[in-house]
């Protein structure tokens, strides 16, 4: 079975999409888990009068970020495999069976990634993953450097039993937490690429990038804690702290201590993925 977890805090306007997206696909290997955050809007209401409810879980709590909504979807699940799906985005059409027959095929891997789009605020379509075949990446974290791989909600599915192996979702994290948490994951876990558009990632007013977050609930303020393993994952957290610093120019809040020949490696490789991206 596979579990579909969304954290809903607020997204009266979107969760009907959402759902419908699962439920025109749904079948007996689906459970869907709706994990109300404290919803303040009529996210609530709107659930309460859907005409599938009968086919969807929903577990209510006090508003505790998204971290811990997820947290409590995993505890809830029955599936072997779980995924994550945030109330504003949705499934392309068909997804459901060629998805269900690819959990079989490996079924004894961990970790499935397939491609995605990204919908922008005008309703254009952007094209992010576009793998061709079903293939196994062995080193995960190099392929999101290069950016020919992203993990995200919506298009990463999960054994269930990694989790008590990995640990959960920081709950003290808010922003970058799925950032933290796929970093974390694909440390550890080679992944399996599949050539299956599975989502729509919707870029709006309403998504959590468009807020301005404490410093102390993104995952930036943490990196300076972090500094050993792989020199993908060390350059994929360099990368976000040059990012925060650019974006928070007061902020000295994060300090991230790196030796020369560290940022020597990282602006060399950043030219290197410019020019392996035909940038130059």
């Amino acid at each position: 079975m596979l579990s579909i977890i969304i954290p809903l805090y607020n997204k009266e306007k979107y969760i009907i999409r959402c759902l419908n997206s699962i439920i025109e696909a749904c079948d007996n290997y689906i459970e869907i888990i709706v994990v109300n955050d404290g919803s303040t809007d009529q996210s609530m209401t709107i659930l309460s009068n859907y005409h599938h409810k009968d086919k969807i879980t929903v577990i209510n709590k006090e508003n505790g970020g998204v971290s811990s909504a997820r947290n409590a979807g995993i505890h809830a699940a029955q599936g072997e495999w779980i995924m994550f799906m945030d109330a504003d985005d949705s499934f392309i059409k068909g997804w459901a069976y060629k998805l269900e027959e690819y959990i079989k095929i490996y079924s004894s891997c961990n970790v499935l990634i397939a491609n995605y789009t990204t919908i922008d605020e005008n309703g254009c379509e952007i094209k992010n993953m576009n793998y061709k075949r079903d293939r196994i990446i062995f080193n995960p974290l190099k392929e999101i450097w290069y950016r020919r791989l992203y993990s995200r909600p919506g298009n990463t599915i999960i054994k269930r039993n990694i989790f008590s192996i990995i640990g959960y979702y920081d709950e003290s994290l808010s922003y970058n937490e799925d950032l933290e948490f796929s970093i974390r994951l694909l440390s550890y876990y080679k992944a399996v690429v599949l050539p299956l558009r599975i989502m729509s990632y919707f870029k709006t007013n309403d998504s959590a990038s468009s807020f301005i977050h404490p410093i102390e609930k993104d995952f930036v303020c943490k990196i300076n804690n972090i500094s050993k393993g792989s020199i993908w994952r060390n350059l994929l957290l360099y990368e976000l702290f040059l990012f925060h610093k650019k974006r928070c120019h007061n902020s000295s809040f994060v300090e991230y201590h790196v030796s020369i020949w560290f940022v020597f490696c990282y602006y060399l490789n950043k030219i290197y993925r410019k020019i392996k991206k035909g940038i130059f």
